[in-house]
């Protein structure tokens, strides 16, 4: 396995359990008084492993060069794959505005609904990166 490969893998499971936080802290009790730090730290640690996902990926020499290099035929998908990138980011910023703008308890089921959206937004783009990797070397990276 090439090294831009396994970085993504390495880089993979690290995403996968900023998601499982962020799962955690929607899923626990709104009415906790700690509830809103737990969402906002948990949307940070995902911001910060989506950026090293992002440089990971598709720095030179990264996962989508490499890619490139091997099976050109795949470009469409690395470019939807880079625009997934911005619209994550966009989504993570969505749900931390609605955090700080929610006051009232119906405010914060509009949280839980924006961050189970971007969860299920990520998921898809997981899945897709793992069909690209496949697509392109025959290697399964797994679920973590």
């Amino acid at each position: 396995m090439n090294k831009a490969v396994s970085a993504a893998q390495a880089n993979r499971a690290a995403l996968r359990r900023a998601l499982d936080h962020v799962e955690h802290a929607l899923a626990v009790p709104s009415r906790r008084d700690n509830w809103i730090e737990m969402v906002l730290g948990s949307l940070k640690s995902l911001t910060l492993e989506l950026d090293v996902h992002v440089s990971e990926v598709e720095r030179k020499g990264g996962l989508f060069s490499s890619i490139m290099a091997q099976a050109p035929q795949l470009a469409a998908t690395i470019e939807q794959l880079r625009r997934e990138h911005d619209e994550l980011s966009s989504s993570i910023s969505d749900v931390v505005s609605a955090v700080n703008r929610a006051k009232a308890a119906d405010e914060l089921d509009e949280v839980r609904r924006l961050g189970l959206a971007l969860m299920g937004d990520f998921v898809r783009h997981r899945h897709r990166g793992a069909d690209l990797v496949y697509d392109a070397y025959a290697i399964d990276i797994g679920g973590g």
